[in-house]
Order: structure tokens, then sequence, then C-alpha cells
């Protein structure tokens, strides 16, 4: 569904559980995920349409859906 459909969110799943956690609720794609060493937060990329750039967001492990952008400037 990469740059095909019109917006993707990131969202955690536990293995033992299969419990899903939505760690993003926004326009625009957003891939790479990656969960920061301490284990507390998300980094992942995220694309609002052109001109073509993406920006690097932060948000936690619990889901709280208010990322912070880290590198936001186009």
């Amino acid at each position: 569904c990469f740059f095909v459909c019109g917006n993707q969110d990131v969202h955690r799943l536990d293995l033992a559980t299969k419990a899903e956690t939505r760690i993003t609720n926004s326009p625009g794609l957003k891939w790479d995920p990656y969960m920061t060493p301490d284990g507390k937060n998300y980094v992942w990329l995220r694309w609002n349409g052109p001109p073509d750039h993406a920006d690097l967001y932060r948000g936690n492990v619990t889901g709280d859906l208010n990322p912070t952008p880290i590198i936001a400037d186009g």
C-alpha cells in the first residue's frame, strides 16, 4: 500500500498476546518505525505530500497519539 493508499499509520503488535496498539492516527504516510533503546518511544518517518520530503517523528509506546516532531523542516 506504500504511496498508493492515502494514509498509513504505525502500530505495535505484542507477539505474545497478539494485542495491537495504534501509535499514530494522522494524515500522511508513516514508515520505518524503530523503537528507542530504552523501549519507551518509537521514531518513524512521515511524508505529508509534495514536495517530496519526509520528517522524523517520535511517539511513545503506549499510543498516546500525540507524536512529537524531531525534524520537521521539510
